[in-house]
C-alpha cells in the first residue's frame, strides 16, 4: 500500500494506492493552508483504512512546483518514513501528470504555470 503525498500545486492531496488502484483520496481545498492540514488529512485517510501499518511506501511530489508546498510535503513524508521505517519515493510532478496518458502512443509534454510575469 502506497501513501501518496502531493504538495507541489495550490491544492494539496493525499491518497492511498494499492496495485495501481486508488483506494482513498483527500484533496485539500485551495483556501486551506496545506501546512496546517496535511498531517490531519493523512491521519483521517489512514484511520479509515486500518492505520499506518498498512503502508509499505510513501511517495511524495518532488517538483517542480510551489517551493513552500514541496518543503511541506517532503518534510511530512520524511517524518513519516523515519517514524514508520519505510522507504520514501520521490516522484517528479511532471512525470506524475504525464502518467495519466501512459497508454497513449502520442508524445506527452506536461507543463505547469510558472506564475512569472
Amino acid at each position: 500500500m502506497i501513501l501518496a503525498i502531493e504538495s507541489s500545486t495550490p491544492c494539496g492531496s493525499v491518497a492511498l494506492v494499492s496495485g495501481g488502484k486508488l483506494l482513498g483520496e483527500t484533496v485539500l481545498p485551495r483556501e486551506n493552508q496545506v501546512s496546517e492540514t496535511f498531517l490531519l488529512a493523512i491521519d483521517r485517510l489512514l484511520g479509515g483504512a486500518g492505520g499506518p501499518t498498512i503502508v509499505t511506501h510513501v511517495a511524495v511530489s518532488a517538483g517542480p512546483g510551489s517551493f513552500t508546498g514541496l518543503r511541506v510535503g517532503m518534510a511530512a513524508a520524511k517524518g513519516l518514513c523515519f517514524g514508520w521505517n519505510l522507504p520514501i519515493v520521490p516522484v517528479p510532478t511532471l512525470h506524475a501528470l504525464a502518467s495519466r496518458f501512459r497508454t497513449e502512443e502520442a508524445l506527452v509534454c506536461p507543463v505547469l504555470d510558472a506564475r512569472k510575469k
